[in-house]
């Protein structure tokens, strides 16, 4: 150290000065093109490469002759022309080998070997100038302090490419410029200490040239350094300034509010939303601002506790986070989200979202809307089917109790066409109810073990009067390998089958009509061919539409609502096929559509319920609850010749004390009743029944409200099974001899 403190007291302090001057320009004006070639390819990167080169190779030369200059100015000294050019080449070659090295490397190793490579180039420039210089003595070495003289360049180079990484920030690109010049400084003060003058002779050599000489090369080149390391700065600047000015055009036409925060939580950057966003708060946005000031003062005028709390660097580093969106004080409203930035502090992202939330709460209105539609729609449709059951109950009933009487033909005729009439509006009334099931997606399937024969040919069956009448052939064809017992929805199926059938009856004036059933590796397949009038081929999609006909004169002509075959669209589609149709105007239809059914052994089919079809075979008590006295008509002439013992109540209460005095086998429970409804009189039945330690005596509903729900509310409330209004007797008499009770108090 005394020796280095010694060898710079015998240099000019003023040209020392300058010497580091242009060490201090160079070194700056090398990493800004360092760091451009580190982010660029190519040919790019090797121009960047070039220019540091010559911009620190130049610089280390001129540092290093302006410091020969200030050395022992008094003495003479010559300098050969070829050494000294040789010592610039090499200073530039070697930076460029050095930092190209590094540029290219990611990891701090390869960093490490480029400014390694860049100090053994200061170390080598150094002593091929020395041995370019002549003086009036000789140079002696130490070699400790020559090798401390590498080791110094060679270290401090390295560290500095290492520490420059790709300078992002301001204290990297500082700690690498000192590093670099402590490489370049402390090699050529280092290795200047390292040598002793020993006086003699100054040998005139051919081709050297005296201080004046070096000094106006020396300072041609400073000013060549100055110039491109102003160059330079000036166009890093200018490029920062066009990169922050494209950047500014492009964050203004975002949408979103954008603000940069340091790793201090200041703003840096922001685009107009965000500035405009402050500006509703009474904050103006600019440099530095403290976040923790910024939400402060929004908080005074109802900015949310999330996001008016003070967060840390670190929070904002590890949990980028969202928050709930808020209100501006001019009515929209925002949502903001945090993000890390790769400089160590968060960006804050804030999106209008005030269209967003107008179209959440617009459809919530609109669903709660239509859910009030479909509630008003429901119950709209539970009166008009009960206000509708009810007098067709006493219609119906009372047509049956009258078919039993000896009638003449022409009375009998008279009878059907009430008959057919009542179950024809009966029909109307279950298609529409079967299409809001449907349209509210509450239409279910009871799949059960069926015949499948059976049940075609009992759908089938119903039209074969009609089809006599019209002298049309309606046949029925089942392949074996389709007979037998399957697993489905035998009854969705047959509505489906009849209203096919009904429809190519109806359609078909001569010729046949063929029901076929086969079977095969995809399912059943069930088809329905008529010879009628056909359907042209635009109007066949129409057809499966709601309330719809393929021309508007079949309703007046034949009739119908125009449901039955979106009806039977929607059940085979809910039962896993896609009824189709071919046809053609004058060339009859098919309607066909497979079924995926699981087959059973026909062991699994239940055996049918006892037939009680003659008269005289009952002896139970039953409790009747109906408030309507034609429905009590009814339901006495139904089962009076059955020898039943009847028992008449108005409503549920009276149901309830009678049922309390006992010895009743059922209860055939109406379900909408003054004073007591019938589900409140079940519920009340089966607390009876708990509180005594009673059997359980089954409850059947009579109702004309059978939608799927209402049908869960009774069975909710006690009740054992129901029987739609109008009542069919062939129907009731099958829930009667199903009954527990029917097996020990039947007679012969």
């Amino acid at each position: 150290m005394f020796a280095i403190i010694t060898c710079l007291e015998q240099h000019d302090s003023r040209q020392l000065v300058w010497a580091v001057l242009i060490c201090v320009m160079s070194v700056c004006a090398g990493l800004s093109a360092y760091r451009r070639a580190r982010v660029t390819e190519g040919s790019f990167r090797l121009a960047w490469l070039a220019l540091l080169a010559v911009l620190l190779g130049a610089g280390v030369w001129a540092t290093h002759f302006m410091s020969m200059l200030a050395f022992r100015k008094n003495m003479v000294a010559m300098f050969g022309l070829d050494l000294t050019l040789v010592s610039l080449l090499v200073a530039a070659a070697g930076f460029f080998s050095g930092a190209g090295v590094a540029a290219c490397s990611s990891r701090p190793l390869g960093r490490a070997l480029g400014g390694g490579l860049c100090g053994l180039a200061i170390a080598a420039m150094h002593f091929i100038g020395v041995s370019a210089m002549r003086l009036p003595a000789h140079f002696v070495w130490s070699p400790t302090l020559v090798v401390l003289s590498i080791v110094i360049g060679a270290t401090a180079s390295a560290a500095a490419l290492v520490v420059a990484g790709e300078m992002k920030n301001l204290p990297r690109a500082i700690s690498a410029a000192v590093l670099l010049i402590v490489a370049i400084c402390g090699l050529h003060f280092t290795a200047m200490a390292a040598a002793t003058l020993v006086p003699g002779p100054l040998i005139q050599q051919p081709g050297f040239y005296g201080r004046e000489g070096l000094a106006l090369g020396v300072g041609m080149l400073a000013g060549v350094i100055l110039f491109c390391g102003g160059a330079v700065f000036m166009m890093d600047g200018m490029s920062k300034a066009a990169t922050l000015g494209a950047l500014q055009a492009s964050l203004n036409q975002v949408p979103s509010a954008i603000g940069f925060f340091d790793r201090n939580l200041r703003l840096i950057f922001w685009n107009e939303n965000f500035a405009e966003l402050l500006q509703q708060y009474g904050i103006e946005a600019r440099a530095a601002l403290p976040y923790e000031a910024m939400v402060a003062v929004a908080a005074e005028q109802g900015l949310p506790s999330t996001l008016a709390v003070a967060r840390s660097t670190a929070d904002f580093q590890l949990n980028p986070s969202s928050f709930e969106p808020f209100r501006t004080p001019d009515g929209r409203w925002f949502e903001a989200r945090s993000g890390a930035t790769r400089d160590g502090g968060f960006v804050a992202l804030l999106n209008d979202v005030t269209a967003q939330r107008e179209l959440i709460e617009q459809t919530a209105r609109a669903q709660v809307l239509a859910e009030r539609v479909s509630r008003s729609k429901s119950e709209f449709l539970a009166n008009t089917s009960h206000e509708i059951r009810t007098p067709l109950n006493a219609l119906l009933g009372m047509v049956q109790v009258m078919e039993r009487n000896d009638l003449d033909p022409e009375q009998r005729r008279r009878l059907h066409l009430v008959a057919e009439s009542g179950h024809s509006l009966l029909a109307v009334l279950n298609s529409v109810l079967d299409l809001a099931k449907i349209e509210a997606g509450k239409f279910e399937l009871d799949e059960h073990p069926f015949d499948l024969e059976k049940t075609v040919r009992v759908a089938v069956s119903g039209f074969e009067p009609l089809a006599a009448q019209k002298e049309l052939g309606l046949l029925v064809e089942v392949d074996p390998d389709a007979a037998g017992v399957w697993r489905g929805d035998s009854d969705r199926l047959r509505q489906v089958l009849s209203n096919l059938v009904a429809n190519a009856v109806k359609f078909t004036h001569q010729g046949h009509v063929l029901v076929r059933v086969t079977g095969g590796e995809a399912g059943v397949r069930f088809c329905v061919q008529d010879s009628g009038i056909g359907i042209a081929t635009e109007k066949q999609e129409l057809i499966f539409a709601a309330f719809e006909q393929a021309d508007a004169s079949t309703t007046r002509k034949f009739g119908g609502t125009g449901l039955g075959l979106a009806i039977c669209a929607s059940i085979v589609t809910t039962m896993g096929g896609r009824l189709a149709v071919r046809s053609a105007p004058g060339e009859g239809s098919e309607f066909g559509f497979t079924l995926a059914l699981e087959r059973l052994a026909d062991e699994a089919l239940p055996p049918a319920p006892p037939a009680m079809q003659d008269e005289g075979q009952l002896t139970l008590s039953i409790l009747v609850a109906e408030d309507n006295p034609n429905n009590q008509l009814v339901l006495s002439a139904l089962l009076e010749p059955f020898g039943v013992a009847l028992t008449l109540t108005d409503d549920g209460a009276a149901a309830v004390e009678a049922f309390a005095a006992g010895g009743f086998d059922v209860v055939l429970m109406d379900v909408q009743m003054p004073r007591m409804n019938g589900m409140q009189a079940a519920a009340e039945i089966r607390r009876i029944e708990r509180d005594r330690g009673l059997a359980r005596v089954p409850i059947v509903a009579l109702t004309a409200n059978v939608m799927n729900h209402q049908v869960q509310e009774y069975l909710a409330a006690g009740m054992d099974s129901f029987i739609a209004k109008p009542i069919q007797l062939t129907e009731l008499l099958a829930a009667l001899a199903s009954l527990p009770q029917r097996a020990a108090r039947a007679v012969a």
